[in-house]
């Protein structure tokens, strides 16, 4: 039997300046959620999101 490594992973997202930070959905949404995808991709291969910051959102709003 093969024992598979589990990876546990962080999305962290960050913005140069704050320009369309205020919309509902913007750079660092698109950017956390192609991240949480490719991680989602990956689990057959064991790894699992852990957690998320995206750089300027309080951590209460940050959508997993």
């Amino acid at each position: 039997m093969n024992k598979q490594t589990q990876s546990r992973c962080a999305v962290y997202t960050r913005k140069s300046h704050e320009e369309g930070l205020d919309q509902d959905f913007n750079s660092l949404d698109a950017q956390a959620e192609s991240c949480k995808a490719y991680i989602a991709s990956q689990a057959g291969l064991g790894w699992k999101l852990r957690d998320s910051c995206l750089q300027g959102r309080p951590p209460d709003t940050i959508p997993y």
